[in-house]
This record gives C-alpha cells, sequence and structure tokens, in this order.
C-alpha cells in the first residue's frame, strides 16, 4: 500500500471518529437540556436514576408514554432522550448525582 493511501485511510478514519463523537457529544448535551427543562418537571433526577441501564425498547416505550401524557417533546426529542437515556449505564453521574 503506498504512502499516500495509507494517508488517506488515516485521514478517513479520523474523520469518521471525530464526526461519530461531535453527534454522540451533542445527543447528549440534548439529552440532558430535555431531560432537566421537560422529563425534571414531573420526575426527579432520582426516579430516572432507578431505570437506567434498561435497553432501547423501554425509553423508547416510557417517553412516548410521557409525550401521550402531556409532556411537550417532538419526534426528535423522542429519539434524542431514546438514545440518550439507554446509552447511560446505572447510576451515571450526569442523571444520578
Amino acid at each position: 500500500m503506498s504512502v499516500l493511501m495509507k494517508v488517506l485511510c488515516l485521514l478517513a478514519f479520523v474523520l469518521v471518529f471525530a464526526a461519530m463523537t461531535t453527534h454522540t457529544g451533542r445527543a447528549s448535551d440534548d439529552g440532558e437540556r430535555i431531560l432537566n427543562n421537560v422529563c425534571n418537571q414531573c420526575h426527579s433526577h432520582e426516579r430516572v436514576c432507578r431505570n437506567l441501564g434498561r435497553d432501547e425498547g423501554f425509553w423508547d416505550a416510557t417517553v412516548n408514554r410521557m409525550r401521550g401524557n402531556g409532556a411537550p417533546l417532538s419526534d426528535e426529542d423522542i429519539e434524542t432522550m431514546v438514545t440518550f437515556l439507554s446509552g447511560l449505564e446505572k447510576n451515571a453521574p450526569v442523571v444520578c448525582e
């Protein structure tokens, strides 16, 4: 493999990694914002914390149920929250501390 090809492969890897990191960071920031501004209107951080570590199916059903109960969540907000909450481990400091 030529040096140019190696450099291009490395550059492609770095760009993909940077894009993934940026997206994950944005989802995390948006998830925290929605948690603090919408979810915490009715639920404490402790209640959310008790359910961390569950899968996307659990959070999708839960967040959609909350929208049905009146939480002002768009489809994009729901997707963000499902990704954010299902990606957190039990006792994640961002929610539990």
